[in-house]
């Protein structure tokens, strides 16, 4: 069993370690980045995906008292009751994708070509029907969704709409999932009952800082 695990850490660890260094500087080259930026960009949202900037807290957390007699003698015991949920946005997850999504729409109105924008728009709104239908809220958890689907459905939206392949492609797989498995699901919130409701954190960090890059991957 331990050489099992031990199995699995190593080709997880591979798997990054080449990512790193193969993967990320070529994603971000094909996005108009150069290799230091690319690197720098990882790094951020990396150490990015530990950070939650709170926008909003709702619910209330009451201190009630329960009362129980022992021998005659009643005590108060106090205890917590209700429930008190924060959302928050995640850096690495959710505001370093987005900027980078900024930055890749601002490249593809420069080529002044509108035809560019008819695989982006399309890709964004099929993967964001894809990840709200494939998303699940788990109480206690948060929003979960399939991390490999999304990049390999944006990489097929990329190579069979006009426009850029690799900017299709990252803008489907970052914005589609970002708006389908976090901001769709908002609503469910409240009955996940979580301490922090992290948009583009938690779970979904992979599912959309990864799902744009690996997008960019495949159709490079």
């Amino acid at each position: 069993m331990r050489n099992i695990q031990f199995l699995i850490f190593l080709i997880l660890t591979l798997s990054i370690f080449s990512l790193y260094i193969f993967g990320i500087p070529l994603a971000f080259k094909s996005l108009g980045f150069s290799p230091g930026v690319a690197i720098l960009i990882f790094w951020l949202a990396l150490f990015g995906s530990y950070v939650n900037i709170p926008i909003k807290t709702f619910g209330k957390i009451r201190r009630r008292y329960k009362r129980i007699e022992w021998f005659g003698i009643e005590y108060k015991i106090p205890y917590i009751s209700g429930h008190r949920t924060t959302i928050a946005v995640n850096v690495g997850g959710a505001l370093i994708p987005v900027s980078v999504s900024v930055y890749e729409i601002i490249r593809l109105t420069l080529t002044g070509n509108i035809f560019y924008s008819i695989g982006p728009i399309v890709g964004i709104i099929l993967i964001s029907i894809f990840s709200k239908i494939a998303s699940k809220s788990i109480r206690g958890l948060g929003i979960v969704l399939p991390g490999l689907i999304p990049p390999f459905l944006a990489a097929l939206i990329a190579l069979l709409l006009p426009g850029i392949p690799a900017i299709t492609a990252y803008l489907s797989g970052t914005l589609g999932t970002l708006i389908g498995a976090d901001l769709l699901n908002l609503k469910k919130i409240k009955k996940m009952r979580v301490r922090v409701a992290s948009i583009g954190g938690a779970g979904t960090f992979d599912g959309i800082f990864l799902s744009g890059i690996i997008a960019v991957l495949l159709v490079s």
